[in-house]
């Protein structure tokens, strides 16, 4: 299985977090964060992981070339100093890796998911469609609902764009299966875009399916996640 990471954020939220480190090296329980996320995608097989980096870069490729992952090869995609969003780096990375699938999963470098890829990819196999979006009913209690989902399908409203909020009962859960050509349709090489715009357009257009997950998602992504994970990480005893 081949993921994109987006880890190239600014990370502005986690204040002096990441004053000298990108989000994703911040260490939890004397981890860096990157660690424990590589090598759960390792365990749910990925075998190909593609980051795409940009603030603080160097010191996140630094860190992993030392490292060894001996089921999964690591591939980095560089923004440079002109961040591009979430939309663009995913367009880069699209320009960039010559053996890229025609779909592939996506993450971010601050959520830890409990979920079974292997599933979700089965799922989007007999129910293709441009996106699949790994969802959460959450109603409110881990973040702002931004998820409508009825009959396989769902409708994405990250920005709140839309009437009736009282049917966003679902939350996106931080992993989707996205086609490449997709990428290439909605995006301009070069440009800045973010990857929640992207995929709201195309839900309005029903062309964005649902796989939902039973289990809660954690993040690092604000300093209250980062307790929150690090207490998870705690009871369950978690070594790299």
């Amino acid at each position: 299985m081949q993921c994109v990471i987006l880890a190239g954020g600014l990370g502005t939220r986690m204040g002096s977090y990441t004053q000298s480190r990108p989000k994703a090296m911040i260490p939890v329980m004397g981890i860096p964060f990157i660690d424990l996320l590589l090598d759960d995608l390792q365990k749910k097989g990925v075998t190909h992981a593609i980051l795409s980096i940009g603030y603080k870069g160097d010191i996140l490729r630094s860190h992993l070339e030392g490292k060894s992952f001996q089921q999964m090869r690591i591939e980095y995609v560089d923004e440079g100093p002109n961040l591009l969003g979430t939309g663009g780096a995913l367009r880069l990375i699209c320009d960039s890796v010559a053996d890229l699938q025609d779909a592939f999963f996506v993450t971010f470098g601050d959520a830890y998911l409990a979920l079974d890829m292997a599933d979700m990819w089965r799922q989007a196999e007999r129910q293709p469609a441009p996106v699949t979006m790994s969802i959460f009913r959450n109603q409110g209690a881990w973040g702002q609902s931004n998820v409508a989902f009825k009959d396989g399908r769902l409708l994405y409203d990250k920005q709140r764009r839309l009437s009736d909020q009282a049917r966003f009962q679902f939350i996106d859960y931080g992993m989707s299966i996205i086609r490449k050509d997709i990428l290439m349709q909605e995006i301009a090489s070069g440009s800045k875009a973010d990857i929640a715009d992207v995929i709201h357009r195309l839900s309005l257009r029903g062309a964005v399916n649902g796989y939902e997950v039973s289990h809660r998602f954690y993040e690092i992504g604000s300093p209250d996640g980062l307790a929150d994970f690090s207490a998870h990480i705690r009871a369950q005893g978690v070594v790299v």
